[in-house]
């Protein structure tokens, strides 16, 4: 894992970045304004689930995911 951050961060493009992290089959985190104050959690299929952080596990905010993303 730290290789591939370290190779992450050397990069300044970011779809590359992006499909770095995705091809690691890890889950993103990221903002969406139609969920103030939480979190999304981006699976590596697209599958985006709003939640929050507890103790450093994402905890989703319900059952079922929102849908995938478009990229």
């Amino acid at each position: 894992m730290h290789d591939l951050l370290t190779q992450i961060a050397a990069s300044a493009d970011r779809e590359a970045t992006k499909a770095a992290l995705r091809a690691a089959g890890t889950a993103l985190y990221a903002t969406d304004p139609a969920y103030p104050g939480l979190i999304i959690q981006v699976l590596s299929d697209g599958t985006r689930t709003p939640g929050r952080l507890e103790n450093r596990r994402f905890i989703p905010l319900k059952d079922e995911p929102v849908g995938r993303s478009q990229a």
